[in-house]
């Protein structure tokens, strides 16, 4: 099966990614157009593209089938190793612009299996709590996502196995969010379990300020 490759890092972070090929401000992966080029040996009359043109319509973006990662690397190195096959396969490869993706891409079909790694890491997530960030984003939509998938719920943490108490109590408020999502009946109960782990988190919390208190008086 043959995908195009316009994954990461397609286009640097400093990118504007418009003006002509020939402008020095005209970057892409980091570098001027023209400098990208002279890295590689390449010219834009070796490859058919017009000075003039605009890097969102030049056709830079090759048809490859499983790109190498070596190739990956050529395209995106600031200092790329000599090399007459990417660079041939550069040059003879299918090329799509910015522009033609962007008007013919399924886009449906990417948020889709987008979605669908993102319910694939949640509950690797969830399982890893204490070095996460799961509990640290917004509750309801992840709940939302995480419903939608086929995985059970994430398993209830206790205060006293954990070295910051407070993620027990996320962990209950995210699983009655995701038996709500899923119309399951037993998000009422757990919703109660996490109001009685705030108090019992508040408790907590309020000990250990007085103990705190109480040894820097003595």
């Amino acid at each position: 099966m043959v995908s195009v490759w316009i994954s990461f890092p397609a286009y640097g972070f400093a990118d504007l990614f418009r003006g002509e090929l020939q402008d020095k401000r005209t970057l892409w992966l980091g570098d001027p157009f023209q400098l990208w080029l002279d890295k590689r040996g390449i010219s834009l009359e070796k490859v058919g593209l017009n000075p003039l043109m605009d890097i969102q319509s030049a056709e830079i973006f090759p048809v490859v089938e499983i790109p190498s990662a070596k190739f990956i690397q050529w395209l995106i190195s600031e200092d790329p190793q000599e090399s007459g096959e990417w660079k041939n396969l550069w040059i003879n490869s299918r090329r799509m612009s910015a522009r033609f993706i962007s008007q013919n891409a399924d886009l449906k079909d990417i948020y889709s299996r987008k979605m669908k790694h993102r319910q694939k890491a949640l509950p690797l997530m969830a399982s890893h709590a204490e070095q996460s960030i799961l509990y640290n984003i917004d509750l309801e939509t992840t709940a939302l996502e995480y419903a939608e998938s086929s995985y059970s719920l994430p398993e209830k943490m206790e205060l006293s196995e954990l070295r910051n108490p407070e993620i027990a109590l996320h962990n209950r408020m995210f699983r009655s969010a995701v038996l709500k999502h899923r119309n399951n009946g037993g998000w009422r109960e757990a919703e109660k379990e996490a109001s009685r782990s705030n108090i019992t988190w508040a408790s907590f919390l309020l000990k250990s300020l007085c103990c705190q208190f109480l040894s820097r008086s003595s």
